[in-house]
């Protein structure tokens, strides 16, 4: 009886073992087998600037993305310190939110408020701001929210478009014109001023463009998400041409950074650039 005890606990402890290795077997190569639902890939260079102001990062799940891009203006270290300041915010608010109610409008309102709030007690008068832009993607839906000249886009099919316009005084005047509340000479002077009119770190409420209802996304959309710095400096053109070449998320956000840092006339600035490639499932 104690024999067919002791081989009754080999056995069993056999099939424990086994259990184990299959299950490490299968923790280690499962996502090899399964393809991810998103393909993701993000760069930056410094440009020609002494300092980085930009701040990049993305996180994502099976259920979804958060990728932000922030863009610190200031003197010194100030543009530094206020985009640090901004990209802690809003990934500390995304985590700490739960996960069972979240509400992207009511975080992206959340969020912007509370780093306009941190930025205009930080710089107490002084000159700075931060623009920036927020994404997050859930299953087929993109939300995102928008401050200063940050972008957002989707490419689909053989197009780039841009989701966003942007708070340059340029695209305020194009704005008050169609409306008729600016003369057009007027409006052709402002036609390339690019300074900022709406921006985190106000001393007022800052404003943000968001999408309502969301950007329903398809198979193989890859959505962008670019600072000033790099939409300016490699031009919509050459990144449409180099997401309609194809390749690797990592290739062509790295293809972007190095033609963004060869600008030509003045000099190259700050450039961060997430892509975010929906797969199937």
């Amino acid at each position: 009886m104690y024999v067919v005890r002791e081989y009754s606990v080999v056995i069993m402890s056999a099939a424990v073992v086994i259990l184990l290795v299959l299950l490490f077997i299968r923790h280690k190569f499962f996502k090899q087998v399964v393809p991810a639902v998103f393909e993701t890939a993000m760069a930056q260079s410094i440009g020609k600037r002494e300092i980085q102001s930009d701040y990049v990062g993305i996180e994502c799940s099976q259920n979804g993305c958060i990728g932000i891009v922030v863009d610190g203006a200031g003197r010194g270290r100030t543009g530094q310190t206020c985009a640090e300041i901004v990209f802690k915010t809003f990934f500390s608010l995304y985590f700490s939110a739960d996960p069972l109610n979240f509400n992207p409008a009511e975080y992206f309102y959340n969020a912007i408020s509370l780093a306009n709030r941190k930025i205009a007690d930080y710089l107490n008068g002084e000159f700075g701001g931060v623009s920036a832009t927020i994404v997050i993607i859930e299953g087929d839906k993109l939300y995102y929210a928008a401050v200063g000249d940050c972008a957002v886009a989707v490419f689909r099919g053989n197009e780039v478009v841009i989701l966003n316009e942007g708070h340059t005084t340029a695209k305020l005047a194009e704005k008050q014109y169609l409306e008729g509340k600016l003369p057009q000479e007027s409006a052709l002077k402002l036609l390339s001023n690019k300074k900022l009119y709406n921006y985190i770190g106000m001393d007022q409420v800052c404003e943000f463009e968001t999408a309502n209802p969301p950007v329903l996304l398809k198979e193989s959309d890859v959505v962008v998400v670019a600072s000033d710095g790099a939409y300016r400096g490699a031009g919509w053109g050459f990144i449409e041409d180099v997401l309609n070449y194809g390749g690797s998320c990592d290739s062509i956000v790295n293809a972007i950074i190095k033609q963004a840092s060869l600008k030509k006339y003045g000099d190259s600035d700050n450039a961060s650039v997430i892509l975010v490639r929906k797969n199937s499932y």
